[in-house]
């Protein structure tokens, strides 16, 4: 995109030309002087451009400093969370999932907060470290019969407090959806006076870190009680395993 050769007008200035493109600045001569500003920043307050092409050449580039700002600013605010980060008692979380919405979970991993059409909870207490776990359970069926049928772990980067949309950032290397027979129940992990009669209308519900540590050995056991999955489930399970231990420890 040119802009040599086009016609500008500064604040203080008046009208100029614009000589010379390098990099992050541009010459502009006005007259005999010719003076250097940055690009595309510039037009931000002193300098307007005077045709409709320029114009557009502009505020697109304005609007792609505008996006790298942001970008820059979210990731020293994740650096500075992850620098102060400390791993509480609910940094974790289950998801009711219906039986239509399997197929794209396995292909897209869009996991939101809410359900469909209703207003996005905003995920305030999980974090770039929480685990998640995918239930389900079938129509008819009492809650104490809610399944686990995946899990996840966050994107690196991701902060609940940030997710307005109520997108969940899965990781892009730890989530599995699990092929076992034998169920394993959501509900047995708790103690009887907190298992819930009816899950109620929320789509997400906060975990307490040894429930999920529980769930999480449950999952992953080689012992006599080890479920019955696949090589591929099986391996994945055992990466985020290590993965969720590493971050226990480091918090």
């Amino acid at each position: 995109m040119n802009i040599i050769g086009k016609r500008v007008k500064h604040t203080k200035y008046g009208e100029g030309e614009i000589v010379r493109q390098y990099d992050n600045k541009m010459d502009i001569a006005f007259g005999a002087a010719v003076r250097c500003f940055l690009f595309p920043a510039a037009f931000e307050n002193h300098i307007q451009a005077l045709d409709a092409e320029t114009k557009e050449i502009v505020q697109q580039n304005l609007n792609q400093l505008s996006q790298e700002k942001e970008k820059e600013k979210r990731q020293r605010e994740v650096e500075m969370y992850r620098a102060t980060f400390k791993l509480k008692p609910s940094d974790h979380a289950v998801f009711d999932i219906k039986e239509n919405e399997i197929t794209d979970i396995a292909k897209n991993w869009n996991i939101c907060t809410c359900k469909a059409g209703k207003e996005p909870k905003i995920p305030l207490k999980l974090n770039m470290y929480s685990i998640c776990f995918l239930t389900q359970k079938s129509r008819g069926e009492a809650e104490r019969q809610r399944r686990i049928i995946g899990l996840f772990m966050t994107d690196e980067n991701f902060i609940g407090i940030h997710c307005l949309d109520g997108q969940i950032a899965v990781h892009e290397k730890y989530h599995v959806l699990l092929d076992n027979q034998e169920p394993v129940y959501f509900w047995d992990f708790f103690e009887e006076e907190k298992r819930l009669k009816t899950w109620g209308s929320s789509r997400m519900k906060y975990v307490p870190t040894e429930i999920a540590r529980k769930i999480l050995e449950k999952l992953s056991a080689k012992n006599e009680s080890a479920l019955d999955y696949s090589e591929d489930v099986r391996t994945q399970i055992d990466a985020i395993h290590k993965y969720f231990y590493e971050i226990k420890l480091r918090g």
